[in-house]
């Protein structure tokens, strides 16, 4: 027994942890990378939801040079064929409820002066974000600012 406790006590001999004053520089540091971590990513994510927007818009304005490819021009609401929002939708085909986070809660507008269409998410946690594209051109932009930078996409 004597003999197992003078081995237990050697091995212990020269052996230090870390001081206070370490780990606490080692914890400040990872702090700091992980403050200034946070809203990159951030960034990201929003850049990522608006995947879904820009996808969306896509699909629209590919239906809407369908519909004009068939009928000489784009449909937007108020034409007698489709009052609404929805109604335009469901002309070209496009359907947006099974989407994840631009569905049936996203604010979708036709500006015939312009030619544009926008998808602009208005529910948590994406509310902000969105996508526009000109029918004409195909620019494409996307926001993640409620629309008040709008960046080109690509």
């Amino acid at each position: 027994m004597t003999s197992l406790m003078r081995i237990l006590a050697r091995g212990k001999k020269g052996k230090h942890g870390f001081t206070l004053v370490e780990l606490m520089v080692v914890i400040i540091i990872v702090g700091i990378l992980a403050a200034a971590a946070v809203p990159i990513y951030r960034g990201f994510v929003k850049r990522a939801y608006s995947s879904e927007a820009k996808a969306t818009v896509g699909a629209i304005r590919t239906a809407e040079l369908v519909w004009k490819a068939e009928k000489a021009a784009f449909l937007y609401p108020g034409d007698p064929a489709a009052a609404e929002v929805v109604d335009v939708l469901k002309l070209l085909g496009v359907e947006i409820a099974e989407n994840r986070w631009f569905n049936d809660t996203a604010l979708v507008t036709f500006d015939a002066a312009t030619g544009v269409v926008q998808v602009l998410a208005i529910a948590d946690p994406v509310a902000g974000i969105g996508a526009k594209i000109e029918l004409a051109s195909g620019a494409l932009f996307y926001t993640t600012d409620a629309g008040v930078t709008w960046i080109p996409s690509g």
